[in-house]
């Protein structure tokens, strides 16, 4: 993973106030996955109506603040973790 950049761009909802609830961050890119986690470089994302939903917290199960609305997404797998099964890295 020590070819990945070491800050990544993320979108959360930070107030359930609809797309205006989201916000742009820059976080640490992780350098450790647990076990079963997949990371996954993105490449294209597409919000649709279950994000308007969970952004304005009309969402059917109720969701927490600084989620990342993303339903629709492709990417490129650069790292698995151990336990993980299925995925590898590209």
């Amino acid at each position: 993973m020590s070819s990945l950049p070491q800050t990544q761009a993320v979108y959360r909802i930070t107030e359930f106030t609809g797309p205006e609830g989201v916000k742009r961050f820059e976080e640490d890119t992780p350098t450790e996955l647990s076990k079963n986690e997949v990371l996954v470089k993105i490449k294209a994302v597409s919000l649709n109506y279950r994000d308007l939903v969970v952004s304005n917290h009309t969402y059917i199960t109720p969701t927490q603040k600084n989620v990342i609305p993303c339903s629709d997404g492709s990417g490129e797998v650069v790292a698995v973790g151990k336990g993980v099964r299925g995925f590898q890295k590209c």
